[in-house]
């Protein structure tokens, strides 16, 4: 959803990507999540999205998908966790990187601190604010962040305390 509120005629590619950017989780997380126990956060994010984006270009394969929306999309699930490297279309995958960095704050943030407990958390925030680009913290003004995850993000957006809506446990 958030791609197309960010890009409202977005490309079908971009699209497809958005809806395939987590689909390794489905196959390494299906039954515990181990983010947190990865030695180093930063790698772990690049080989979960390399493994789906092998993963979606199976998946688009069998479904008759044609070969340079397959290599689109897989560029852009490859690519999603570093949003400045890569061969995806640069605007496109740091489209999807912000798309991805606002859901997380829109949806799944007090699920995660709730699950992780706030150190993991923390470590996540930092991460998902290096993805989103600057131009879009603005956006984090017009979400319900729930007190915890407010102060988490304001650890490294000072500003942004002022302009969020809080929301209560």
């Amino acid at each position: 959803r958030w791609v197309l509120r960010l890009r409202p005629h977005a490309s079908l590619a971009l699209q497809v990507a958005a809806l395939f950017h987590d689909v390794e989780r489905l196959k390494s997380e299906a039954h515990e999540r181990r983010e947190h126990r990865a030695p180093d956060y930063d790698r772990f994010k690049v080989a979960h999205a390399r493994a789906g984006a092998l993963i979606t270009r199976r998946a688009l394969t069998s479904a008759g998908v044609d070969a340079d929306t397959i290599a689109q999309v897989a560029a852009l699930v490859a690519e999603h966790e570093r949003p400045g490297d890569g061969d995806a279309d640069p605007e496109e995958r740091a489209l999807l990187s912000d798309a991805d960095a606002l859901s997380f704050f829109s949806l799944n943030a007090s699920g995660f601190v709730d699950y992780y407990g706030p150190a993991h958390t923390r470590t996540k925030v930092a991460y998902t604010l290096r993805r989103l680009r600057p131009d879009q913290h603005r956006r984090l003004a017009g979400l319900h962040l729930r007190q915890d995850v407010l102060d988490l993000v304001a650890e490294q957006l000072p500003g942004v305390r002022e302009r969020t809506t809080r929301r209560s446990a």
